[in-house]
């Protein structure tokens, strides 16, 4: 009782902080996510990914973001409406409630509620799932203290509004609703985490190598008819179209056009760093050189993996998964890190060297993030975070960190 109330404790004030972040500043791509919503809550989800949006790019996100960027704009105007319905109908209603939904970042902060609950359910699942590989209750709940108090996830959510904690929150809830052996919940949540970004495809085999452990290849198959099952229903209000192919087709168009560029790095300090020094040049001759890299590292796990396929071998290879393709795929932004951060908290309240790991991704995170967006503007770690030899250091520092993680991942004990 006393360790969930900690924990608690924690979902309350990491929640605090983010809120009382969130009407500070906001990024450009909320203007996409409230534009979307908008047009979406006026003429309703048919045809949504083809139409044409003013000023903005057409949706880059599967069904289930478009849902929660719909639910927000629709839950702020009718939140608006009611309050303006309350001031005009009843003049003890405080009209600065009027003037504080009016505010231009108020409209933005209710885009990053979904960012911020996934980042505070990460927290939760964090604790469970350290419990779960045999870490005691009191070091579980310093391994969620430690991500949900780390800056650099409240720096991408409640300040960017950005939302790579959705699509982990659901990856996350898989992996444990797996390991207790709820495999319908499991297969349901991954494609949930699928239909949230794009991003989350790269951990596919090793979801389906932990189900195939877990629950057999018949049960894993069922799996994969009940996630083929979802991503037709969620895609169902979209439809305007007789081809049943459609969801895969603009799914995959999306993964193509999604980042918003054809990029080495778009903005990443990543091994591509040494190449175009983030200039804006296309990967079109090098994008094969990184999925190879990728590729080949992903392998490097297998021995181990399919020798001891435990809970704690899968966190730890979904992990190095998501630091090695922001080290090495092309077109990745800046805080496309974010998604190694809530397995290195998993794994750092078992070891030291994990702990060094965390610290390190975490800082190299926040400081990519912060060269990209100087909020707020300190002179100093501006200049600072500019230098190149902060940027190849940073870059470097990561690789290092991958081979760590690969020499530590098979030097621990099961």
């Amino acid at each position: 009782m006393k360790n969930a109330k900690i924990l608690g404790l924690f979902v309350v004030l990491g929640l605090i902080l983010r809120l009382s972040l969130s009407r500070v500043i906001y990024s450009g791509d909320l203007n996409n996510h409230i534009g979307w919503g908008r047009t979406i809550t006026v003429m309703g989800g048919s045809g949504a990914y083809d139409r044409e949006y003013s000023g903005i790019m057409q949706p880059t996100y599967p069904p289930l973001a478009l849902y929660a960027f719909t639910s927000s704009y629709w839950a702020y105007k009718n939140i608006y409406e009611a309050s303006r319905h309350l001031n005009s109908s009843f003049s003890m209603f405080p009209s600065k409630i009027i003037w504080w939904l009016e505010d231009q970042n108020t409209l933005p902060a209710f885009q990053k509620i979904i960012g911020i609950f996934s980042d505070l359910g990460i927290g939760v699942l964090i604790y469970l799932l350290a419990i779960s590989i045999g870490v005691s209750k009191n070091k579980s709940l310093l391994a969620s203290g430690a991500f949900i108090f780390n800056p650099a996830t409240w720096y991408n959510s409640a300040l960017w509004g950005q939302i790579e904690s959705f699509p982990l929150f659901w990856l996350l809830l898989a992996i444990w609703f797996l390991h207790k052996n709820k495999w319908q919940l499991s297969h349901l949540s991954f494609m949930a985490s699928l239909l949230s970004k794009q991003s989350t495809i790269i951990f596919i085999p090793f979801f389906f190598l932990f189900s195939l452990k877990k629950i057999g290849w018949k049960n894993t198959l069922l799996g994969g008819l009940l996630q083929l099952m979802l991503m037709y229903f969620a895609y169902l209000p979209f439809f305007k179209t007789t081809d049943i192919m459609w969801p895969f087709k603009v799914y995959i168009n999306r993964i193509q056009v999604g980042s918003g560029s054809n990029f080495i790095t778009d903005h990443a300090f990543n091994v591509w760093v040494f190449y175009s020094h983030l200039q804006k040049i296309a990967d079109n001759n090098v994008a094969w050189l990184g999925i190879l890299g990728f590729i080949s590292g992903t392998l490097m796990y297998l021995p181990k993996l399919f020798k001891t396929l435990s809970l704690k071998n899968i966190l730890s290879t979904m992990g190095m998964t998501a630091l090695l393709a922001f080290w090495i795929l092309t077109r990745m932004h800046e805080r496309y890190l974010a998604p190694a951060l809530p397995f290195l908290a998993i794994l750092s309240v078992t070891s030291p060297v994990y702990i060094f790991l965390y610290i390190v991704v975490s800082f190299g995170n926040l400081v990519n993030m912060y060269h990209n967006w100087w909020v707020p503007t300190i002179p100093s770690w501006v200049a600072w975070t500019s230098l190149w030899s902060t940027i190849n250091g940073v870059a470097i520092s990561l690789g290092i960190v991958w081979l760590i993680w690969l020499i530590k991942y098979y030097y621990d004990k099961e």
